[in-house]
């Protein structure tokens, strides 16, 4: 019952924040309904119901913003922490003490590592763990991430920032095509809609 109403109390406040947000910029906005959002995430396996889009799954509140398709049966099911979120209804930018998480799949059942990515006094952390058995502390400076996310400068170092937006902007998880293998990350400009 309490993770229920934690859920409920995420779910409300992400909904009148992007209201607050559409109505400063949009006289003719309205507040999407609860039935708006649920009907976003029907059609996405594993994800029929809002309290699967807003997740405490990894003992952290996350809500749940893009799935990259890859090559094969591969896919990325990317995250970021509701606290975070708030911020970026705020600012649009990614505040420090961010949480982004990647979930890995082969294929629907078969769920892989999850790879993350926390900011820390300005500069991204990363780790890793099994989904079985969840650890945001082992975050560090490891060169072959920083390596490959220094190619996201104008993203703040972070290939899905352009896709956090979209999903608060169309209340809806983006779903991304990308025809590279399960290691490497798409074009920035994948992302970037381009």
């Amino acid at each position: 019952m309490k993770r229920q109403n934690t859920l409920f109390l995420l779910t409300s406040i992400f909904c009148f924040t992007v209201a607050a947000i559409m109505a400063c910029t949009d006289d003719n906005a309205t507040m999407p309904s609860i039935d708006d959002m649920e009907e976003a995430l029907i059609d996405i396996p594993g994800m029929d119901s809002l309290e699967n889009r807003l997740t405490e799954k990894y003992g952290v509140p996350m809500y749940f913003y893009a799935q990259v398709n890859k090559r094969g049966d591969y896919f990325r099911r990317m995250f970021i922490d509701t606290t975070a979120l708030q911020a970026i209804l705020t600012t649009s930018e990614i505040p420090g003490n961010a949480l982004i998480a990647m979930e890995t799949w082969f294929g629907e059942s078969n769920p892989s590592t999850v790879f993350f990515r926390t900011k820390r006094a300005g500069e991204w952390l990363s780790g890793s763990f099994s989904p079985s058995d969840p650890d945001f502390g082992s975050a560090r400076s490891i060169n072959s991430c920083n390596n490959c996310h220094n190619t996201a400068q104008t993203t703040d170092f972070t290939f899905t920032q352009p896709l956090i937006a979209r999903s608060i902007q169309e209340n809806a998880v983006q779903f991304i095509e990308c025809d590279i293998g399960p290691t490497g990350p798409c074009d920035l400009a994948t992302y970037l809609g381009q």
